[in-house]
C-alpha cells in the first residue's frame, strides 16, 4: 500500500522509500511508533511532576508547584561557645533552655522516632483518653535537657554517659517548658560531673532526674620549639 503526501502547490505526491520503510506508512513500524509515543508522554508527565520538588530541594523557589507557598529554608544552626572543663565547672553551676512545645514539634517527633501512638497524633482518640488530649513523647521533653548538657553545661565536646528520667506530670502542646541542668557532684578523679536535672512548667516540675557526664577536655598546650641564644631554631639528627 502505497501513502501519499501533500508536496508543493497542495499536490498530493507518494511517500518515498524511507519513510515505505521505516515510516509510519509501514505497518510494522506504526506500532513501535506508537509505543514509543505512549512511553515519552508517561516519562514527561512524570518529569513534570517531579521538576517543583527537585526545584525546590535545590532552592528554586520557581519550582514550587502553582498554588502552594514557597518554603523557606530552614535556619543554619547555631553556634556555641567551647564547653566548659572539669577545672572550670564547680557545685551549684547550671544552666536553663525554655521552649514552648507546639503540636507541629510532636507530629515530627513522632514521625523521627516512629512512636505514633494515638495520645500524642490523634486528636479525636486523645480526647477520650484519661489524659483528655494530645501528649507530648516523654522522651522529647527528656531531650531538652540532652539540649542543656550539650549547648550550655557543661557544653560543647561534653560526652552524655547516663540519665535517670521520672515524669511527674503530662505535658501537652501550647506548653512552655523550662529544662535546667545543676552540677551536683564533681568527681575530679574520673573526669566526671554528676547533675541534678529537672523540666518545669510554670515553675512546677514535669520531669525530674539526674545525669551523668564527661566534660570535655582541657586544650593541648602548644608546643614551641626551643631556640638557641643565636635566635636560629635547632634541628635535631636522626
Amino acid at each position: 500500500m502505497t501513502r501519499s503526501q501533500t508536496g508543493p502547490g497542495g499536490t498530493e505526491q507518494p511517500d518515498g522509500p524511507i519513510e515505505l520503510l521505516w515510516g509510519r506508512a509501514n505497518p510494522a513500524m506504526s506500532g513501535w511508533y506508537d509505543a514509543v509515543d505512549s512511553w515519552s508522554k508517561a516519562w514527561a508527565g512524570l518529569f513534570l511532576r517531579a521538576w517543583p520538588l527537585v526545584a525546590a530541594a535545590e532552592g528554586d523557589p520557581a519550582g514550587a508547584p502553582v498554588g502552594e507557598p514557597v518554603r523557606e529554608p530552614p535556619p543554619p544552626f547555631r553556634t556555641h561557645p567551647a564547653g566548659k572543663t572539669i577545672a572550670q565547672l564547680a557545685v551549684g553551676d547550671n544552666a536553663s533552655i525554655t521552649q514552648v512545645i507546639t503540636q507541629a514539634d510532636i507530629d515530627a517527633f513522632a514521625r523521627l522516632s516512629g512512636d505514633d501512638n494515638p495520645a500524642h497524633v490523634d486528636a479525636e482518640w486523645a480526647a477520650s483518653s484519661r489524659l483528655g488530649a494530645r501528649v507530648a513523647h516523654g522522651m522529647f521533653t527528656g531531650s531538652l535537657i540532652s539540649a542543656v548538657l550539650g549547648t550550655k553545661l557543661p557544653g560543647p565536646g561534653s560526652i552524655y554517659m547516663s540519665q535517670t528520667l521520672r515524669w511527674v506530670a503530662p505535658v501537652y502542646a501550647g506548653d512552655e517548658l523550662t529544662a535546667t541542668a545543676t552540677v551536683a557532684e564533681i568527681q575530679a578523679d574520673k573526669g566526671r560531673v554528676v547533675l541534678d536535672t529537672v523540666v518545669t512548667r510554670d515553675g512546677e516540675p514535669v520531669l525530674t532526674g539526674q545525669a551523668l557526664v564527661m566534660p570535655p577536655p582541657a586544650p593541648a598546650p602548644k608546643r614551641r620549639s626551643a631556640k638557641p641564644a643565636n635566635g636560629r631554631a635547632t634541628r635535631r639528627k636522626a
